[in-house]
């Protein structure tokens, strides 16, 4: 028997078989999540990501002139060779 011209079959090619089997939802995520990093740009993601933070404020007299403050945190760096680990501290200078 003949086919008439321009008709397609059910049988698919090996190719389009492994496209349709491909994760695609997960590999464009992926890519969304990517192209979002870089329009956003690398320098505003910073160096580190805080995963724990601990702080203790101990008053060290009455009055509360005297005071000692204490934190603890852990993190995760978010960059590769970093040599130094920046801090922030405030009070009177006394």
């Amino acid at each position: 028997m003949v086919k008439p011209p321009g008709r397609m079959t059910n049988k698919t090619s090996p190719l389009t078989e492994l496209i349709l089997k491909l994760p695609w939802p997960e590999m464009l995520a992926d890519a969304w999540k990517y192209a979002r990093k870089i329009f956003r740009g690398y320098a505003n993601e910073g160096m580190f990501e805080v995963l724990d933070y601990e702080a203790t404020l101990e008053l060290l007299n009455r009055k509360g002139t005297r005071a000692r403050f204490k934190k603890r945190r852990h993190i995760r760096y978010l960059q590769n060779n970093i040599m130094a680990f920046q801090d922030y501290a405030w009070g009177d200078g006394k």
